[in-house]
């Protein structure tokens, strides 16, 4: 029969609008790409565009952001966590609204408390 659409042809995907999401990346343990720890240089560009691509667009834009800045600090590239800021990881933790548990926006695994969760993100950041 025909078809009720009033467009003559199925509308396409504008490219650059609509996205395929991405995986996650793999549990630390189980990760196959790692950021570069250098003095200076900002060489992280190829880890954190490869971060966060499960997230809706702008949320996984604003943490890619947030993790720039992180890789760009002096504790990190010192590798010296006990320097970093307060609390400093926590927005890369999520905790659900309709669940329990806090889950790792890098790997979207869900942990038991916020300490295991940040643990986890710790791992996938390698410091």
């Amino acid at each position: 029969g025909m078809s009720n659409s009033p467009l003559p042809f199925a509308p396409q995907p504008v490219v650059g609008i609509v996205r395929i999401p991405g995986p996650p990346l793999q549990p630390p343990q189980l990760q196959d790409i790692w950021p570069i720890r250098t003095a200076t240089g900002y060489p992280n560009g190829p880890f954190v565009s490869r971060c966060f691509q499960h997230l809706l667009d702008g949320e996984a834009q604003r943490l890619r952001t947030i993790l720039s800045g992180v890789f760009k600090a002096q504790w990190w590239r010192g590798n010296s966590f006990a320097d970093a800021p307060a609390a400093v990881l926590d927005i890369f933790v999520h905790r659900p609204i309709d669940g329990d548990g806090f889950v790792c926006q890098f790997c979207n695994e869900s942990h038991a408390n916020a300490q295991v969760a940040v643990s986890c993100v710790r791992g996938h950041i390698n410091v």
